[in-house]
């Protein structure tokens, strides 16, 4: 499980919404991971999201392969 939130939201702030969601998550601790990104409830960083994302489905799925060389 793969959590990405902003570190500045306002609406679901770290201490009383983000952590607890996260802490009460059943994927043993080896298999889920919580990011947080410069932002707030909707972030502007597309390519911190894009990079986390897909680092963590090439963990489980392997690297994606476009058949190009």
């Amino acid at each position: 499980t793969l959590v990405i939130n902003g570190e500045n939201d306002f609406t679901l702030p770290v201490e009383t919404a983000q952590q607890p969601f996260f802490d009460m998550l059943g994927t043993p601790d080896a298999d889920k991971r919580m990011v947080w990104i410069e932002g707030g409830h909707v972030t502007t960083d597309r390519n911190a999201l894009i990079r986390e994302s897909l680092t963590w489905l090439e963990r489980y799925h392997g690297p994606v392969s476009t058949g190009r060389r």
